[in-house]
């Protein structure tokens, strides 16, 4: 279990009240920071300033006012108002997982702990379910390593790896584990295949091991160019595969997808990973040309938002989005958080609901970008007179950033005072930052305190116990390491 660490980091104290920092280049998108065009540009080639974000409002065009909303310390109260065990907690299968730590009550300032180093590229951590101390580390180069309880750096073999294609933010980008694992061993990658299309593929867990010829193709989609892949896979609450797709890039909604309905591209989508025998194939890009993707069969839940409205593709949950690179659950409530990374000035966190429109390419976070006219006046989290839904933060790039890194929602038994805060960091900055969301209105808070050894934050995940990983990078290249959020000591 985590407590095996040896060697933790301490973050500064809270400095409540900040708001957020958007994320700008031309369009960057995590992974790597994208120029705006069809680049070949790696995450090792970036080099992320060092910059915290300043204090920055998420309701309003200033990026120099204060937030409006709430901004007690994550550590005096649980944001979310519930009453939490700090004994006990929920693995990804359902079932009740035994606190392994000793609870830190009372106020605390969130400090970060050295799970392991020495890896390549890392972007996902994934707990096992089952043997709830063994961690899943994702390589954006193809390869998976597992950790023990006992590894404090990557194993020299790889768990699993596929052959995957590395241009601009191609690469091996999600893992699942099924919600049924414990009974059927399947799991879910998904990763590029070739430089103009990805897919999402079932494997059969045997043994502790990949068969790799239960390779079982479930969704695949067409690129127009190798950046805005989205790329985060993950079950939610209700057994449904939750898939993000990118607006398919490469700047500027240049395909016209962030509004169109009729591609999966710049959506979240949702589907049943059982196959229906009836074989499915990608639909288009927009008004831009990319591969027609076939030969994989999943099924559309019948409760899906859009099922019957001829308009809208019936995979799609949500529309909207730029680049939706990282998503969580939140494994209490069910909310779900999605980091979006922003165009030229906007990064924002935003909650989304069933057949909810999120606002790109009309609009770039709370403000207007293709539609001059649009309403800008929605609190976070509500729906504005065009039927947009405002994010819950946001920030400009303009204090600093350029790529957001959603990193997950907490609900550790360890630190019941972060409980339902979702975190999230910046590709460019070290600074790492939390909001709450109650239904009605959103609490931002930081920075919180940077990532250790000037790492940028190229993603982040979670496990069974409710833990918070980031996967980092140094910001001029190198071995990759693998901190949990955790309280200062």
């Amino acid at each position: 279990m985590y407590p095996r660490v040896r060697f933790a980091c301490l973050s500064s104290s809270l400095l409540l009240g900040l708001s957020l920092t958007a994320c700008g280049d031309d369009g960057s998108s995590n992974g790597a920071t994208d120029s705006g065009s069809s680049s070949t540009a790696t995450p090792t080639t970036d080099t992320p300033t060092t910059t915290s974000p300043t204090t920055t409002s998420p309701t309003t065009t200033s990026p120099t006012t204060t937030s409006p909303t709430t901004t007690t310390n994550p550590t005096t109260t649980d944001p979310t108002g519930t009453d939490t065990d700090p004994t006990d907690t929920e693995s990804t299968t359902g079932e009740p997982v035994e606190c392994p730590y000793d609870a830190i009550e009372g106020e605390q300032s969130v400090g970060f702990e050295l799970v392991a180093t020495g890896f390549n590229q890392p972007l996902f951590v994934l707990g096992d379910p089952v043997d709830t101390d063994v961690l899943y580390v994702l390589q954006k180069g193809g390869a998976i390593k597992r950790l023990g309880p006992d590894d404090d750096s990557a194993p020299a073999e790889d768990w699993f790896s596929l052959p995957v294609n590395t241009a601009s933010e191609m690469g091996l980008l999600g893992m699942a584990f099924h919600p049924d694992y414990e009974d059927n061993g399947l799991m879910y990658l998904l990763h590029s295949d070739t430089v103009s299309s990805w897919r999402v593929t079932e494997f059969a867990v045997e043994g502790g091991q990949v068969n790799a010829g239960s390779a079982r193709q479930v969704l695949g989609m067409g690129q127009p160019a190798p950046n805005h892949n989205g790329g985060m896979i993950q079950f939610g609450p209700d057994g449904m595969l939750y898939v993000s797709v990118g607006d398919g890039g490469p700047q500027n909604d240049g395909c016209g997808n962030g509004q169109n309905t009729t591609t999966h591209h710049g959506s979240i989508l949702r589907i049943d990973v059982a196959a229906d025998s009836t074989p499915d194939s990608s639909p288009g890009c927009g008004t831009c040309n990319c591969t027609t993707v076939d030969g994989f069969d999943y099924t559309i839940p019948a409760d899906n938002p859009f099922v019957g409205d001829n308009a809208v593709d019936d995979a799609i949950y949500a529309y909207g989005f730029r680049n939706p690179w990282r998503f969580s659950f939140d494994s209490e409530d069910g909310t779900l958080f999605v980091a979006d990374v922003g165009q030229e000035q906007w990064e924002e966190v935003t909650v989304v609901e069933a057949g909810t429109n999120h606002g790109w390419g009309d609009m770039e976070g709370n403000h207007c970008f293709n539609d001059a006219g649009c309403d800008e006046s929605a609190a976070p989290g509500q729906t504005n007179a065009d039927g947009l839904v405002a994010p819950v933060a946001e920030y400009s790039q303009s204090t600093g950033g350029c790529s957001i890194t959603g990193l997950g929602v907490y609900r550790s038994c360890e630190v019941p005072g972060f409980n339902g805060l979702y975190f999230y960091a910046d590709l460019c900055s070290t600074a790492v930052y939390a909001v709450s969301y109650d239904g009605a209105s959103s609490t931002v808070l930081g920075p919180v305190g940077n990532v250790p050894s000037n790492m940028s934050p190229y993603g982040g995940g979670y496990n069974a116990y409710g833990d918070v990983f980031i996967a980092g990078v140094p910001a001029a290249g190198g071995s990759g390491s693998i901190f949990r959020i955790t309280a200062a000591k």
